[in-house]
């Protein structure tokens, strides 16, 4: 049931502020600018209202302000009892709503405050009473916390009780089982504690803890127990007891689903100590004791066992030259355990199908050894020819590339004769050209050494016949006489001029045009001498025929007086001097 009565207290006060105004002649004086206080009102609930204990109360209220917005204004829910409800902001419109269950029993001020910015205070208030509601007692066991007891061993039972309108001293309790009955007498603890110590019966117990409040109000509360044998008793609370395989009762770390550790102490009570410890260390089998463990089986243990190692590198442990980090080597073993055999150490030997020691560079193979029929050398340019391979010999009349460099019976092969080169063709060789060739080839085909010039046809031993047999001398113009000046490492010989035939020691004759290059000295006596060289006499008494004035120059034209006939000038005719 509510009461509804009203009573409203309402407070207000305000504060003027100054400010200054100007007037004639420039004076200033002070103007009152009021500032109205909040106003608001309280809703919900009415003054006088009454509510049951834990009753939910709708709160409502409405502020405003001159000058600032509703939401901005700062209120406030209060309880005399209680202190501070709520002080949420209000709404945009000034509405400020809550729920609230919690007020205590008693009569209550409810009290709604607002301050505008300008500290401006308003406060409306309301007196509301709360019903005491009379509740159950409140009972929570304490102990025992283990719902297995050993029989014949005194255990401690305990309550906390409370309750709304009696203090837990004056509560009556009591502890009962059913199949004891009333096991103890429960006494008070402060604060709020009853306890008592007992000792129940072998067997499965529903024990019962009532409590009963002044008003006559009851509470109680169960729990089952079993009491049971001390070999059916967990003594250290690990959840085993001897007879579920417990084999130390009086170590809580001791059970069979205990983990074992490195402590020297069967700890999962499987008859081994330190077996798989979970603080263990764990370490890899070494069977080929290379110092590298085998990764697929372990051991943890406490202390290293023999025959493991602290590492898993080991990729094949059958194998003691297989680890990792170990250098790859050329034996059929993956040495450093990448997954892959001889990688990049395997030598490549080639097919050696003549046998000749010599191998196929076109057929080859990797291998750590040489496998039947292959060499280490791709030296065989022809593996059908026993006789050839890169670096044999090149023989002579064979037919065969015997030293694989792409040519047959090439310039020094074994079996060779030496030839001169005659690159002038006239049938004698340079001795400082030559090629030692299984057959002549081309200008190398000569076995002479006597060409003083190979570059001239006309330079060779005897080509001056007329002077030597046996000198190197040049005869161009093939006249027997060798060039007074040939090229060096000639022998010159007595030819003064060895473009033209006519030109040498052994000529008489006279000629009417020079040799060829302007000289007249045809006989190579350095000297030009004319064929006639008498002036015509031009008397009676000397009349010899002749050049008329004067001798004309070698291959010039003069006058020439054949007789002594009067006139002169009927036997006169016109002449070229001939010289030698």
């Amino acid at each position: 049931m509510q009461y509804h009565s009203l009573l409203l207290f309402l407070s207000c006060s305000s504060s003027d502020d100054l400010e200054k105004d100007t007037v004639a002649g420039g004076a200033e004086e002070d103007t009152a600018v009021e500032n109205h206080t909040p106003t608001l009102v309280i809703e919900s609930p009415l003054s006088g209202d009454a509510f049951d204990e834990y009753e939910t109360i709708a709160f409502s209220g409405s502020v405003s302000d001159d000058r600032d917005r509703s939401d901005a204004l700062a209120i406030s829910w209060e309880s005399d009892l209680q202190g501070i409800l709520h002080q949420d902001p209000p709404t945009e419109e000034g509405e400020s709503t809550f729920d609230y269950s919690s007020l205590l029993p008693g009569e209550h001020e409810i009290m709604l405050s607002v301050t505008d910015s300008d500290g401006a205070r308003s406060s409306d208030s309301i007196q509301i009473s709360i019903i005491d509601q009379y509740d159950e007692p409140s009972i929570v066991i304490q102990e025992p916390t283990d719902t297995l007891l050993e029989v014949g061993v005194e255990t401690r039972f305990s309550v906390q009780v409370s309750d709304g309108q009696d203090e837990p001293v004056d509560l009556s309790p009591l502890f009962s089982s059913d199949l004891d009955g009333a096991f103890c007498e429960a006494v008070w603890e402060s604060p709020d504690y009853y306890t008592c110590d007992s000792i129940l019966s072998l067997g499965f117990h529903t024990l019962t803890f009532t409590v009963t409040d002044t008003h006559g109000y009851v509470s109680s509360i169960e729990m089952n127990v079993d009491v049971v044998l001390p070999e059916d008793y967990d003594n250290d609370g690990d959840g085993y007891t001897e007879n579920q395989g417990d084999c130390d009762d009086s170590n809580p770390l001791t059970h069979p689903d205990a983990l074992e550790s490195c402590d020297f102490a069967d700890n999962n009570c499987d008859d081994l100590i330190d077996n798989d410890p979970y603080d263990g260390t764990l370490f890899y089998a070494d069977v080929d004791e290379d110092g590298y463990g085998d990764p697929n089986s372990t051991i943890n243990a406490c202390s290293l066992p023999e025959g493991y190692v602290f590492n898993d590198n080991d990729c094949n442990d059958s194998e003691s030259l297989a680890w990792t980090g170990n250098v790859e080597t050329c034996d059929e073993v993956d040495n450093d355990c990448n997954g892959t055999i001889d990688e990049g150490v395997k030598n490549t030997y080639y097919y050696d199908m003549d046998e000749d020691g010599y191998g196929d560079p076109s057929s080859s193979i990797e291998s750590c050894s040489a496998p039947t029929g292959y060499v280490d050398n791709d030296g065989d340019c022809n593996d059908n020819e026993p006789l050839a391979w890169t670096s044999h010999l090149e023989l002579c009349f064979d037919g065969v590339d015997n030293d694989c460099d792409s040519d047959i019976d090439e310039p020094g092969a074994l079996g060779c004769s030496i030839y001169y080169e005659d690159s002038d063709a006239d049938g004698y060789g340079n001795l400082n050209s030559s090629l030692c060739l299984c057959e002549i080839t081309g200008a190398f085909n000569t076995t002479n050494t006597m060409d003083c010039d190979d570059q001239d046809a006309w330079t060779f031993p005897g080509a001056a016949e007329n002077e030597s047999t046996f000198y190197c001398m040049t005869d161009e113009d093939e006249d027997g006489f060798g060039s007074d000046s040939p090229a060096s490492g000639v022998t010159a010989g007595l030819d003064c001029y060895d473009q033209n035939s006519s030109a040498n020691p052994d000529q008489t004759d006279f000629f009417e045009v020079d040799r060829g290059d302007s000289s007249f000295d045809y006989n190579c006596d350095g000297q030009e001498e004319g064929l006639i060289n008498q002036i015509y006499g031009g008397t009676i008494t000397n009349c010899s025929e002749g050049w008329q004035n004067s001798i004309p120059d070698c291959g010039n034209t003069g006058l020439w007086q054949a007789s002594c006939v009067i006139p002169p000038s009927m036997t006169t005719r016109s002449k070229t001097q001939s010289c030698r």
